[in-house]
């Protein structure tokens, strides 16, 4: 399965290419067959991602439930599968940076590694093994188990 990914301005020539080398390790959906490929337009995209700010991220998502952004939403990147034929991928740029204290991963590269692996996860189609979004899916949760994840 090959995903189409176009990166929004707000995405760094660096970030960008981090983000794919990430996307695209062979530990991860690689393995199962899907390749990540980044378009110049905005056309035909799979996924459209963005970097934000968690100051931009709860201006976006303020429609949603107030109470379920925060306590399940807030502080964390997103992956918005609202329209299938839109889907919308949020980076939080402060996580991205330096990764969260509480994070099940606190070491940069590895929580990049982790990040793009899961929330592309979610780009196509896999979501968390529970309801609770609070509840990390482990990366090799995701590579030996996508159904759950």
């Amino acid at each position: 399965m090959i995903v189409l990914l176009y990166f929004d301005a707000s995405v760094t020539k660096k970030n960008k290419e981090l983000f794919m080398k990430y996307a695209n390790d062979s530990r991860g959906w690689g393995s199962m067959g899907v390749i990540f490929k980044e378009i110049g337009s905005i056309a035909k995209p799979c996924v459209t991602v963005f970097f934000k700010t968690n100051k931009e991220l709860k201006k976006i998502f303020e429609t949603v439930d107030t109470e379920f952004f925060k306590t399940q939403l807030e502080g964390l990147s997103v992956t918005d599968r609202t329209d299938p034929s839109d889907i919308k991928l949020y980076i939080n740029v402060q996580n991205w940076n330096y990764p969260p204290p509480n994070g099940i991963v606190r070491e940069l590269q590895l929580y990049r590694e982790y990040l793009t692996q899961h929330e592309l996860g979610h780009a196509i189609g896999k979501d968390h093994p529970s309801k609770d979004l609070r509840e990390f899916c482990h990366p090799m949760t995701q590579q030996s188990k996508p159904q759950r994840c």
